[in-house]
């Protein structure tokens, strides 16, 4: 990877991720935050129920009282929400797993229902990684929306375009993607002008992960930050496309910590 994958971006684009950051602690707006990672609370939610039927009604009731109470405080000596949800998310199972069968199963008849079928499924290690697989996934989407955002507030540039041109097909030539480019796109785009559009792309891309990351902690110093990245399996990916000074100028709130 080249230097000029270092290189500062844009002062618009600067000041435009700085408009967008959400190193504010996104779980002030509880309901948001569970709706954005409605998919990873599913797949956990999934991994310990049998019946899906059971899995919706945890999830209505999960985001009934998150919305109307929000979350009680996260232990910052932990700082990752991410596993304070986790908990949150089994406690709900359990809640619902206590309640009588009646209240439970509406409509269904206990005959013949073996009562260890809705036992939470042993096989922790499965959900763990059900879990985790979904909480990145999670993350990139919420990357590729903002990256999306950019733009469509950057009429000038393709950003989010090209990167998924590169996603989708890694083997084409810059050429032929910018041919691609300018016949769905009708813009005006050489295969030099691709590469460029890419790289900065690329480089977009990773704050906007580190970003997102940082807004799932309660106190998002640079360790922190890393070591989710790590867990998430994200790290490698982008530390070679996020500056080496990444710490303060990705996270400014860093010197309060």
């Amino acid at each position: 990877m080249g230097t000029s994958d270092h290189d500062p971006l844009s002062a618009d684009d600067q000041r435009w991720l700085d408009r967008i950051s959400t190193n504010s602690m996104a779980v002030h707006d509880a309901g948001q935050f569970v709706l954005r990672y409605g998919p990873a609370i599913r797949a956990y939610c999934e991994s310990l129920l049998p019946r899906p039927h059971e899995v919706d009604d945890v999830l209505q009731d999960l985001l009934v009282r998150v919305v109307e109470r929000g979350f009680p405080s996260v232990d910052a000596s932990k700082g990752r929400f991410r596993d304070y949800l986790k908990a949150t998310v089994r406690n709900a199972v359990m809640t619902h797993l206590r309640r009588p069968r009646a209240t439970r199963y509406r409509g269904l008849s206990g005959d013949g229902i073996a009562e260890e079928a809705f036992v939470p499924s042993a096989d922790e290690p499965a959900a763990d990684r059900a879990w985790i697989d979904q909480w990145r996934r999670c993350l990139l989407d919420r990357a590729w929306t903002l990256l999306d955002a950019h733009q469509r507030e950057h009429p000038d540039g393709w950003a989010c375009a090209v990167l998924r041109a590169a996603v989708e097909d890694p083997e084409a030539t810059s050429d032929t993607q910018a041919e691609r480019m300018r016949m769905r796109y009708g813009c005006s785009m050489n295969g030099t002008s691709f590469r460029k559009q890419l790289s900065r792309a690329r480089r977009l891309f990773a704050r906007l992960v580190v970003q997102e990351v940082a807004a799932t902690l309660e106190h998002a110093d640079a360790d922190r930050v890393q070591e989710e990245l790590i867990d998430c399996r994200l790290w490698e990916s982008i530390r070679e496309l996020i500056p080496p000074d990444w710490q303060t100028t990705l996270l400014p709130g860093n010197a309060s910590h």
